[in-house]
């Protein structure tokens, strides 16, 4: 088992040097662990995003963060595997139970003191609290994954799982910390699971042929030079393909929203004068803060009513406008 970890360490730090913080564009991950930047560098701006997480549901959370995994391509560095990049942290990341180092991080939402080190706790920055670990239920599918997208990897987990299940669950677990999206994602969405998991897999074949292709090259073996980039070439057809179909499902679920926000769009203009009329009698009465707030938020006086007795209500404004 040591020899295993040793051997994720070395190609996580591989993958961290190599691939830098120009790897990801843009927004990424929301969620993971506490972000790790190097001594020197200005730290990122933080945006708070609690309004925007709270009005998506779910399925769409899930989404929003697997969409964002895709984001490293072949560009990043031909020694680290598949598995690293796309499930391990975003480089420039700390993986869980690092904590806070010399001192950093002592802004909202970051490790304590006595988190820090090796061992410290994991938290999911998304929801401010701990990332739960993996059943073995969990370890066995994420093995399962791992053995698709970077056999080695799993066949060795698959092997060590046989003897020291807890231990690869621990391992996984702070190893690999976004394979719990995937995991999810399969709960939600099994078509979209099995292209995510597919397309990391080819994402890995890629960079390994890529790296044999260009070997054969500078060997001047013109016979293996020319097998291999009919194989890459035949992957990547693949890949092409995959991302094709899950860009072709996200419009599909785009346009399923536009067409039921359409039409409650269209239910509420027919009634536009007699829904002007009652808000205007309401604000006319004492209760008129009330109603303000309604106006404001629709259905949040619905959904109070609905959280009663189950503390601070929590409003899921897609629901509420499917009930406006």
């Amino acid at each position: 088992m040591k020899t295993l970890k040793n051997s994720l360490k070395n190609k996580i730090g591989a993958t961290a040097l190599g691939v830098g913080v120009a790897a990801i564009a843009g927004a990424v991950l929301v969620g993971g662990v506490l972000n790790a930047e190097p001594r020197g560098e200005e730290r990122p701006a933080k945006h708070d995003r609690r309004m925007t997480r709270e009005a998506m549901s779910p399925q769409q959370m899930i989404l929003d963060e697997v969409e964002k995994v895709k984001t490293l391509t072949l560009a990043m560095n031909d020694e680290s595997s598949a598995s690293d990049e796309l499930l391990g942290p975003k480089p420039g990341e700390r993986r869980g139970g690092e904590g806070r180092m010399r001192g950093e991080g002592r802004g909202r939402g970051e490790m304590r003191d006595e988190d820090r080190g090796p061992g410290g706790k994991e938290r999911d920055r998304m929801f401010g609290r701990l990332r739960p670990e993996l059943s073995l239920a969990d370890t066995q599918e994420a093995i399962r994954i791992l053995k698709i997208i970077d056999p080695p990897v799993g066949v060795e987990l698959e092997e060590q799982y046989k003897t020291n299940p807890r231990e690869v669950a621990q391992l996984l677990h702070q190893r690999f910390p976004r394979l719990g999206w995937f995991l999810k994602l399969k709960q939600y969405d099994p078509e979209m699971f099995e292209l995510r998991v597919n397309e990391i897999a080819l994402i890995g074949q890629s960079k390994r042929l890529a790296v044999e292709y260009r070997e054969a090259l500078s060997a001047g073996d013109e016979a293996l030079a020319s097998s291999t980039s009919e194989e890459l070439k035949l992957v990547l057809t693949d890949l092409f393909d995959i991302r094709n179909e899950l860009t072709q499902m996200q419009i599909d679920q785009m346009q399923l929203k536009l067409d039921k926000m359409r039409s409650r769009l269209a239910d509420r203009m027919l009634d536009k004068d007699g829904t002007i009329a009652k808000q205007l009698n309401a604000l006319s009465q004492p209760e008129a803060g009330d109603v303000m707030r309604e106006l404001i938020l629709p259905g949040r006086e619905m959904m109070e009513k609905k959280n009663e007795g189950r503390g601070k209500p929590k409003v899921d404004v897609e629901k509420v406008e499917e009930k406006e």
